[in-house]
């Protein structure tokens, strides 16, 4: 049962890893993004570069929001930006990595959505591929082999019980080299 339940585990990260690389793919000319909004809105975001974890509170700055799920495409900017918005709490990046806290800003701010309280994780396509492509590894390497001791040769039956001949498809065993 345990071997069945981590066989369909490998299956769902293999079809995530398959994912992974189509958004990679496709988002280099355009970024995707799941969200899900509400007083707390929360975003899944393929970009350029990486996939996004992005949870926001649009109520908090007084801007509208609607409740339910949709799904935005937007092109992407030829570069990334490197400003930093009012009231940054920490930004810390390295290696295509970047996880990131706002807090809303001083109440003069001008900037659209400087008001906003939200918090960024974000990680490389290369390592969420990698990552969902540990457990169908792990599956490869650990699946068991049939040697071929104890089997038929032809149709693969276990002989245990009649090591002479095959019960299922009639082949005498010992004849064969």
């Amino acid at each position: 049962m345990l071997r069945r339940l981590f066989t369909l585990a490998s299956a769902v990260s293999l079809a995530l890893f398959l994912a992974v690389v189509v958004l990679w793919v496709e988002t280099r000319r355009r970024g995707l993004a799941v969200e899900r909004g509400g007083w707390r809105q929360i975003d899944l975001a393929s970009e350029r570069h990486s996939l996004a974890l992005v949870v926001s509170y649009p109520a908090e700055a007084g801007e509208p929001w609607t409740p339910g799920w949709r799904i935005e495409s937007n092109s992407v900017l030829l570069a990334d930006e490197d400003t930093a918005a009012n009231g940054e709490r920490y930004r810390y990046r390295a290696g295509g990595f970047e996880m990131a806290s706002y807090v809303p800003a001083p109440p003069s701010a001008t900037a659209a959505g400087a008001g906003m309280r939200y918090w960024v994780l974000a990680a490389p396509h290369w390592f969420a591929g990698a990552v969902f492509l540990l457990a169908p590894g792990i599956w490869l390497v650990s699946k068991p082999r049939q040697s071929g001791n104890g089997l038929c040769p032809v149709c693969r039956y276990d002989l245990r019980a009649s090591p002479d001949r095959c019960p299922e498809c009639g082949t005498v065993v010992a004849s064969l080299p």
